[in-house]
């Protein structure tokens, strides 16, 4: 089944595909652990983006103790965070 999904936040409405869209961390570092952020890109017509329909991503964080979240990308919304730890798979 598709469709559609959408986020507003004060600025603008993002339309996601309701596809199986998966997003999956990479494996956890060797010592520590990471924070990957789960952003949704806000796109608009207006502003010159080629579709308002928006695909989520993930932004991995730098590995450290503890991790260190990766900043939110311009334009999107952090949607959720979480912390990979030690080899996690």
């Amino acid at each position: 089944m598709s469709g559609n999904c959408s986020a507003t936040n004060a600025a603008a409405t993002a339309f996601l595909p309701t596809d199986s869209t998966v997003l999956t961390p990479a494996v956890g570092p060797g010592t520590g652990s990471r924070i990957d952020l789960f952003c949704i890109p806000f796109k608009n017509y207006e502003n010159g983006d080629a579709s308002s329909q928006s695909q989520p991503t993930l932004v991995a964080g730098t590995p450290g103790t503890p991790g260190v979240a990766p900043p939110v990308p311009a334009g999107s919304y952090k949607y959720a965070q979480v912390t990979v730890g030690t080899g996690v798979t």
